[in-house]
């Protein structure tokens, strides 16, 4: 008898925690509700998931949907926003955090791709690198996009995406550093159907971002690196 009320008390405990996931409704309410012109809301059919938010230092609850509303800029064209409506978890309960969408990009025009984006930081490596181009000593993972590719349009002439470099470098008179460095790209063109012409990076601050390893060497040893760096090679 009592295996029995332990196996029902359980079943009702899980149908409680369960009932405390959000709804669809729940989302559509908060994500559509609180954004003005909405024309169409989905969700792609991507399982839901959980992470953990190392900056805020909670565990998120997150589920990806499509949004359509007006452009701000081109009124004749609509913006279509892809990206995760994330809960916070705290003490068994969820509430509601914000949209996030990392991807953002006019209604029928096609979304950049990778090989676009690589075709112009190829161009000018010194800018795409910053102060770590004269510092990389190993490039362990070239550019690529993020586990979640970010593709965020600002205007029709210009669009964001996040890429991450796995690299050593050298960061002391003495240390090399293994990281895992995410990007912030922004790239430029003239107008509509034009080529894209010119870019600015910066390193940003991502739950990506991760220090691998640190390496202790003799100041003559990093004075040898530094005569092979990236910006050494690539000259």
């Amino acid at each position: 008898m009592k295996t029995i009320l332990i196996a029902i008390l359980t079943i009702l405990y899980c149908g409680i925690l369960q009932a405390q996931l959000p709804t669809d409704a729940e989302i559509k309410k908060k994500v559509g509700g609180e954004t003005p012109g909405v024309k169409s809301f989905k969700f792609t059919g991507r399982a839901p998931f959980e992470r953990y938010n190392k900056t805020n230092q909670v565990t998120e609850w997150c589920k990806e949907l499509i949004m359509v509303r007006a452009a701000d800029d081109i009124k004749t064209m609509d913006m279509e926003y892809k990206g995760l409506a994330v809960y916070e978890k705290r003490a068994g309960t969820y509430s509601f955090y914000k949209f996030i969408p990392y991807q953002r990009k006019y209604v029928g025009q096609p979304q950049i791709t990778f090989e676009e984006v690589q075709a112009i930081i190829a161009k000018d490596w010194a800018s795409f690198y910053g102060h770590y181009y004269n510092k990389i000593v190993k490039l362990e993972k070239a550019p690529n996009w993020v586990d979640e590719p970010y593709i965020r349009w600002h205007n029709i002439t210009s669009v964001e995406v996040f890429l991450k470099a796995t690299f050593e470098y050298i960061s002391s008179d003495i240390e090399t550093e293994r990281k895992v460095q995410v990007f912030s790209v922004r790239l430029y063109r003239d107008d509509l159907g034009k080529p894209w012409k010119r870019f600015y990076a910066q390193t940003f601050d991502y739950d990506e971002n991760e220090l691998l390893e640190i390496k202790t060497y003799t100041p003559q040893q990093i004075n040898k690196m530094s005569q092979k760096t990236l910006g050494f090679i690539l000259l």
